[in-house]
């Protein structure tokens, strides 16, 4: 196995499937409480020996349901595990130096190529679902810019049955950004920030965007925070006494519908079929996304600030979710986590 000698620590396998009450002994478990049908999986993944998670910021599953796990350490390393936790290789490029700057989110597209967001890199690519092709890139590498052809911190993607998508953009810029199936820019929602301060944002204007998402009813739904590092290089010096994180709800030309307030900055925002997945604080909530009213929760699926990207699969029968950790936003340092929740 690649470098495996990079995650020996002392000889003792460290199984961080079911968070951190694992590390306390075995047979001490989360307890995960949920208003629908879904349990936590015990012991999920099974890491090799001599492996171990740090921050993990990514995650999620093909059609075949392999699970694909991005580490954000300094190789950005995609490890596969299939449905039952079997670790089964490390996807394609990922793993080698120069192929991303900071591990952000993986996505798997309705045709099954892979995108990788690089936030402080502010590039996406595109492969082939093995990863021995890149396809298609957007952004300059390491350059920040607010057009058609940069990006400033991107965090994460939503795709459409046509191919197009829109990519949240992101950590240093403030909008949302509108691709066809070839890359081409169509246009962005969002304006800038404050310039010292997120807090204060009027209506239609954001401040962090860390996810996005499109209902079926055509509204944007942007996870609008106001934390966060002031800049790509500066991960110490971050925006304080943030107090007004939420999600927009706007047109896709920009107009302000409403504040969803129940919802506090979640990290992600997923659209599955007619369903939005979401995390708030420790808690996944499955809301309808034209009205944000909650169908389901899994209470407590999270032991840190709330999973950072979650990944359903096609029958909505199994959901992953990722812990970054107690690193935060940095490469190294992290006891983050992978857990699987299931229907099954």
């Amino acid at each position: 196995m690649r470098r495996q000698g990079r995650f020996r620590i002392g000889g003792v396998l460290v199984a961080l499937g079911m968070g951190v009450a694992l590390l306390f002994g075995p047979g001490r478990h989360t307890t995960v409480k949920a208003a629908g049908s879904w349990h936590q999986v015990a012991n999920w993944p099974t890491m090799p020996a001599g492996m171990k998670f740090g921050t993990v910021s990514g995650v999620a599953v093909d059609k075949k349901g392999v699970v694909y796990v991005f580490e954000r350490n300094e190789r950005g390393d995609i490890w596969m595990f299939d449905k039952g936790g079997k670790y089964i290789g490390e996807w394609g490029p990922s793993g080698k130096p120069g192929f991303v700057k900071m591990a952000h989110t993986i996505h798997i597209d309705p045709q099954g190529f892979f995108w990788i967001t690089d936030r402080t890199g502010h590039q996406i690519k595109k492969y082939t679902p093995d990863g021995s092709k890149v396809l298609l890139t957007l952004g300059e590498y390491g350059v920040p810019g607010n057009d058609g052809k940069h990006f400033n911190g991107p965090t994460g993607m939503q795709f459409f049955p046509n191919g197009d998508f829109i990519v949240s953009d992101g950590y240093w810029n403030s909008r949302v950004a509108r691709f066809n199936k070839d890359g081409k820019f169509i246009n962005s929602v969002g304006t800038s920030r404050p310039p010292k301060n997120m807090e204060g944002r009027g209506p239609g204007a954001f401040g962090l965007v860390h996810a996005a998402a499109q209902a079926p009813n055509g509204r944007l739904l942007v996870s609008d925070r106001c934390d966060g590092p002031v800049g790509p290089e500066d991960e110490a010096r971050r925006n304080q006494g943030c107090r007004d994180s939420r999600v927009q709800v706007v047109e896709q030309n920009g107009k302000f519908v409403e504040y969803w307030e129940q919802l506090h900055g979640p990290l992600c925002l997923l659209m599955v079929g007619d369903k939005l997945y979401t995390a708030e604080g420790r808690n996944i909530i499955i809301l309808d996304p034209n009205t944000g009213k909650q169908l389901d929760a899994i209470e407590g699926a999270s032991t840190g600030a709330g999973a950072h990207q979650i990944a359903v699969d096609e029958r909505q029968e199994n959901l992953y979710a990722t812990d970054l950790g107690n690193a935060g936003g940095q490469r190294t340092g992290g006891n983050g986590a992978v857990k699987r929740f299931t229907k099954e």
